[in-house]
């Protein structure tokens, strides 16, 4: 349900914008959008940073297949995980702790990604905590904040981020941390009645 009702959110937020425009032209723009970037990442402190892979050129071989090749690999899956997740889900309640899952895994496992696209997850997080009204989930809002901020604030001071500084893989370290920390508690969630969260 929370993937149609993000969807019809999605079409309700681009539809004044879509006025004379033919019905996939918002594709078009993610698509020349995203092909005008042919970096496997952009300063984002996640799965790619800790790898040691900040502005290395998508089209480079590693184990046999393009680093692009690879990222969609890991996109799709962070993609597959919540729809099979969220399909499973028995609590409605979750909503904005799918949510922050879907942005989070798109964040960490996502190629050509920049380093505030993790902004949003810090909204649907404190919405989930609010509902869920589960401490963990304020704890872990809490290290992804300070985790952004730094990795943000590091930007503004050296437009391309030293992947092999020790700080910047500790921050893409607690981005993985947190991706995996999500998924644990949404499943966690998933499972449990919102009767019995009252």
């Amino acid at each position: 349900i929370s993937f149609f009702s993000g969807a019809a959110l999605f079409t309700l937020l681009i539809l004044p914008f879509s006025i004379g425009m033919p019905w996939y032209w918002i594709f078009e723009k993610y698509a020349s959008t995203v092909g005008s970037y042919d970096y496997i990442n952009l300063n984002a402190c996640n799965l790619f940073m800790l790898l040691g892979l900040n502005w290395i050129k998508n089209s480079e071989i590693r184990a046999g297949f393009s680093l692009s090749f690879w990222g969609y690999i890991s996109l799709s899956f962070s993609v597959i995980f919540y729809i099979v997740s969220d399909f499973i889900n028995k609590n409605k309640n979750t909503i904005f702790l799918g949510g922050a899952l879907l942005m989070t895994g798109i964040f960490t496992l996502g190629i050509k990604i920049h380093e505030r696209y993790l902004f949003p997850v810090l909204a649907l997080l404190i919405f989930s905590y609010i509902i869920l009204k589960d401490k963990r989930i304020l704890l872990l809002f809490l290290i992804t904040s300070i985790s952004h901020f730094l990795n943000i604030g590091l930007v503004l001071f050296n437009p391309y981020l030293p992947a092999e500084n020790i700080f910047v893989k500790l921050i893409s370290l607690a981005t993985v941390a947190g991706y995996i920390w999500t998924g644990s508690l949404f499943l966690k969630h998933a499972f449990i009645s919102p009767r019995k969260q009252v």
